[in-house]
């Protein structure tokens, strides 16, 4: 099963923290690639992955909005794009009811 969603973007389009919260992960991973995660609270936790280059530092509070990191195509991937992923306590769920699409801004 695929618990992310895939959103295409130009490498090294800026990818923007989706809420408030502290990065609680920062690595590499042979199928995410460059990857993050943001811990929100009440067990709420958002991973961007596939990055080209990582703009923040684990322990850092990040902003909903702030640039954190750039699309890239890192790991098992074929073309540039974010993978993005909501985990609950600590499972992994389907992000789209979590998302507004038509928020995606791709500058």
């Amino acid at each position: 099963m695929h618990w992310g969603i895939d959103i295409g973007a130009p490498r090294g389009t800026n990818i923007l923290a989706s809420a408030d919260g502290v990065v609680s992960y920062i690595g590499w991973n042979v199928g995410y690639g460059h990857t993050l995660d943001i811990d929100h609270g009440f067990g709420f936790r958002t991973r961007y992955a596939h990055c080209q280059r990582i703009l923040v530092e684990k322990g850092d509070f990040v902003k909903r909005g702030q640039v954190i990191a750039a699309v890239g195509s890192t790991g098992r991937s074929i073309a540039p794009h974010l993978h993005y992923e909501v985990h609950i306590s600590g499972v992994k769920v389907n992000p789209k009811p979590y998302i507004d699409l038509s928020s995606v801004v791709i500058d």
